[in-house]
């Protein structure tokens, strides 16, 4: 039901008649959408629809890119009443109607035009990122200009002001068959099947460290190359953290930026959403200089995730993300990417184990896996940081005892132990390093992490 009542003309003040009829008579032809709830403001309603009808019918985008954004902006927001008239006029423009129907579903259409992939593209990272990425940025000057540049960034912000009134209003989508259908957001993100995260201890323990290491490591090179045997969807969004394991994870992030830790900044900067949580690859992107370079390998078995993280890779236009689906000691079977500065490779199974087992699952880590990541690590004799981390001791792997079983093997292979950080007695992350020169500096990572750690619990001891 619609949250506000249709305009009587003779209900209207003098200012409010103004501005419907500037509106009505103008190239819109009519008042509805959101100008309707506007007009309980005509100050802002005036501006705000001048603005549209300039970006609308004046601006220098061309027709169909421009109103690919519009469209994509739509689905973004959910917003029904404003992909019901958008996506009508898109196929109108000549965007083909199964990059249109793509959009609706939520799903990465496959473009034929290199225009129109660089439109969308960019569309999804400044809403994805909060930017455009320098080479997206690039791109965009070439094909547009600079004022078009500008004048789709007025587009996406102005759209995006649209559906967030025509959401809080709860204004309804036109019925039109020949439109194709915008997917519930129900379907898009509730399914039992959607890469999830847990929303625990695990989590923080996991990426302050790995931003911690990073940001450490853009001190001494520009020049990362990211392996992660775990590498999850860009943004998970089915937690299953039982609810008496949430208070600190919600701690932090209901404070960002909290105690203005790295992992705090970065997660900030990648604006979370109610519900969502981003995986290492995004916290990579989100600390690691802009102007460095930074390749990645991204290991996944599930489906779905490996299909996300392709996305999320194509919206960054970057040909140094390899998304590799499996296990990830298929992966490692073959050779690992050339080193380019410091290589940090991450191990996040569920359970490290300190035996070997006939019947093995996929989520663990055995002794023998760890032969397998030093036999395709042995190339980089120097500058690389391994961090393992293990969330469950199933009791007869206590953390000492997985300790030595991990020791016992990367020791022998000049990887030396610099820091163990603990949130509990059940999960531990582990950080080793092989030719690093400024691995004293990584030895405080404990000590700063309990500190930190015990703040947000408010313990007044260790």
């Amino acid at each position: 039901m619609s949250r506000y009542d249709e305009v009587d003309p003779d209900d209207l003040t003098p200012a409010q008649q103004a501005v419907a009829d500037a509106i009505a008579g103008g190239p819109r032809g009519s008042l509805r959408g959101p100008f309707v709830p506007w007009l309980l403001s005509p100050g802002m309603a005036d501006p705000a629809q001048r603005l549209g009808a300039f970006l609308r019918f004046g601006t220098v985008v061309p027709e169909r890119l421009k109103e690919l954004a519009i469209v994509f902006t739509a689905r973004w927001w959910d917003a029904g009443f404003e992909w019901s008239i958008h996506a009508k006029l898109a196929l109108d423009a000549g965007l083909p109607r199964d990059i249109v129907e793509a959009i609706g579903r939520g799903d990465t259409p496959e473009f034929a035009d290199p225009d129109e992939a660089l439109i969308y593209r960019a569309c999804r990272e400044m809403y994805e990122t909060r930017r455009f990425s320098d080479a997206n940025f690039a791109a965009l000057k070439t094909l547009l200009g600079p004022q078009g540049v500008a004048e789709l960034a007025g587009l996406l912000g102005y759209y995006a002001l649209v559906s967030i009134t025509l959401n809080a209003f709860e204004v309804a989508a036109l019925e039109d068959e020949a439109v194709p259908a915008l997917a519930p957001r129900l379907s898009l993100t509730c399914d039992s099947n959607m890469p999830s995260f847990k929303g625990n201890d695990g989590n923080l323990m996991q990426h302050w460290v790995l931003c911690e290491l990073l940001a450490t490591a853009r001190r001494y090179t520009t020049d990362l190359t990211f392996i992660d045997a775990h590498a999850m969807a860009p943004s998970a969004t089915r937690r299953t953290a039982k609810p008496k394991q949430r208070g600190k994870f919600d701690a932090v992030l209901e404070n960002l930026p909290g105690q203005g830790s790295e992992y705090e900044r970065g997660w900030q900067a990648l604006w979370p959403e109610p519900g969502t949580y981003p995986n290492s690859a995004r916290f990579v992107r989100s600390i690691w200089p802009a102007g460095g370079q930074c390749s990645m390998l991204l290991c996944e078995r599930d489906e779905r995730s490996v299909s996300q993280l392709r996305s999320w890779a194509d919206i960054h236009g970057d040909t140094g993300i390899e998304i590799a689906p499996g296990d990830w000691r298929t992966r490692f079977g073959s050779w690992l990417p050339k080193q380019e500065g410091m290589v940090l490779v991450s191990f996040d199974p569920y359970l490290i184990s300190k035996k070997e087992r006939k019947s093995r699952e996929s989520g663990k880590m055995y002794p023998d896996d760890l032969d397998r990541l030093l036999e395709a690590t042995r190339p980089y004799k120097q500058n690389i940081l391994l961090q393992l981390s293990t969330y469950s001791s199933n009791g007869e792997n206590t953390q000492p005892e997985v300790e030595v079983a991990i020791r016992s093997k990367l020791e022998p292979a000049c990887f030396k132990e610099v820091a163990i950080v603990r949130p509990n007695k059940a999960m531990m992350s582990l950080v080793y390093q092989r030719g690093v020169d400024f691995s004293a500096e990584l030895t405080s990572i404990s000590s700063r992490f309990d500190n930190w750690f015990r703040a947000i619990r408010g313990d007044s001891a260790p």
